[in-house]
């Protein structure tokens, strides 16, 4: 029989379910993405044990015969994988309202692109992935002392959605090297200084307007030579994405695989200072998955910001007819401050205008595009890194 599971929780503040399944010798922790009235229909293998599903965050309902044929029928014409998972004792279809649906695939696709989809064997190892760090997600290594680093280290943060706020630091607090640490955000989230300075008695918290997302009040630091005494700087950033998706699964998604292969990985930070020290005109590295650098990514590189893109590369003493595409999605990376250098001295931060919830063609998505270009025409390379697969 088939058993369709019915999400019992907020998706605002549950955006991922969790359930324990158990068949035999097959024992399973699942973790799901919620949704509006999200719904899954499991379908177990035939033959084998009964199944027994427990969970807090899902009901679980057994389908009739009948209802259960036709989920089976609707199993064997559903091929592509972006639209099931599959745990080889049973497959989970998306059910639910038809744009819940949608949504759940859409992020599946993500899922998949990224090599973290709820039944990959990265899930299984490293459930944060989904779940996050902290609080209610997995525990962090301890860290009992930081050693000092070959290189002088920053890291800036800025954060607008206060809800990201504990889990950088978290992330933060189990960093196994010393570093510098600059935090930015909006006046909206003024409140939440003094209990930053707390937390981390040595940071430096500025409060900036809300004008340029995370890429303005980096640029500020840049320009106002802040970042300069150091070898590398790390640039994170709360990232959610809640006009794409209310549960802010897809910003979650993006921020935790980027903070896994830049900061969270076994080894990751040791490994990274290592390529700096070994290659001095590395001039910025970051997560592989989110590294477009390929002339399929042509039009996701210029899309409608050609024109702002093409004035400030011929600033920095370029050619737009001879730039290839190369930029990180989601703007979090490593780099030089040498190697930026010449976008610091352009003043680019006076051009923001105010926040209106642009999806694309502000001032921030041109900039985001122009790093790891300013870069190059320094005479700097870009490179990438995989938390996953240990590159």
């Amino acid at each position: 029989m088939a058993y369709k599971l019915k999400s019992r929780r907020d998706v605002t503040r549950h955006p991922v379910l969790k359930a324990s399944i158990t068949r035999g010798d097959f024992e399973r922790t699942l973790w799901l993405i919620n949704g509006q009235n999200a719904e899954y229909v499991l379908l177990p293998r035939f033959g084998g044990s009964p199944i027994a599903i427990e969970s807090d965050d899902l009901t679980v309902e057994r389908l009739s015969p009948g209802q259960s044929l036709y989920q089976r029928l609707r199993s064997a014409m559903t091929f592509r994988r972006k639209k099931f998972l599959d745990y080889g004792a049973f497959r989970l279809l998306f059910d639910g309202p038809k744009t819940t649906r949608i949504l759940l695939v859409r992020t599946n696709r993500l899922l998949t692109r990224l090599q973290t989809r709820p039944d990959s064997l990265a899930i299984r190892r490293y459930p944060a992935l989904l779940i996050g760090w902290g609080g209610a997600g997995a525990p962090l290594p301890a860290c009992a002392a930081r050693q000092k680093p070959a290189l002088r280290i920053a890291i800036v943060v800025h954060f607008f959605y206060p809800e990201t706020w504990p889990e950088l630091a978290e992330v933060l607090r189990h960093l196994p090297y010393d570093y510098d640490l600059f935090v930015t955000t909006v006046p909206e989230r003024a409140d939440m200084a003094a209990g930053i300075r707390d937390a981390f008695p040595s940071a430096q918290v500025r409060i900036v307007e809300n004008r340029g997302r995370d890429v303005r009040p980096f640029l500020l630091l840049l320009e106002e030579g802040a970042l300069a005494p150091y070898d590398i700087v790390c640039k994170i950033h709360g990232k959610r994405s809640i006009a794409n998706d209310p549960s802010g699964n897809i910003g979650d998604i993006f921020r935790r695989r980027a903070l896994f292969d830049m900061l969270v990985a076994p080894g990751r930070m040791q490994r990274i200072i290592d390529r700096f020290r070994a290659d001095p005109a590395l001039g910025m590295l970051g997560s592989r998955k989110f590294h477009l650098n390929s002339p399929r990514d042509r039009n996701i590189f210029w899309r409608v910001n050609f024109a702002d893109m093409s004035r400030l590369i011929g600033e920095l003493g370029g050619d737009t007819a001879l730039i290839a595409p190369d930029f990180f999605e989601g703007t979090m990376f490593w780099a030089r401050p040498a190697a930026l250098e010449a976008l610091a001295r352009l003043k680019t931060s006076e051009g923001f205008a105010a926040e209106r919830g642009a999806s694309d063609g502000a001032l921030e998505h041109t900039i985001e595009r122009i790093f790891a270009v300013a870069a190059k025409l320094s005479s700097y390379h870009i490179d990438d890194i995989d938390g996953l697969s240990g590159g």
